[in-house]
């Protein structure tokens, strides 16, 4: 699943340039490392929840992506 989102992104990436991105940790690396994307924030990923609502809440977020 993490290959087709990062394809995804590849495909979109003039778009996600411009677009604070936050994502759980092994993602973000993901992101980085294979498309050179800064990645604004790691969030927790796992049983602690990547989208935990405490964590989105301190945050203001325009636009949330979620590829399942």
């Amino acid at each position: 699943m993490k290959a087709q989102m990062a394809s995804f992104v590849g495909q979109n990436l003039e778009f996600f340039k411009h677009c604070r991105i936050i994502t759980t940790g092994s993602t973000g690396k993901i992101l980085e490392d294979s498309l050179g994307l800064c990645v604004y924030q790691k969030v927790s990923s796992g049983p602690l929840g990547g989208i935990k609502k405490s964590e989105l809440l301190s945050l203001e977020v325009s636009q949330l992506c979620l590829y399942l």
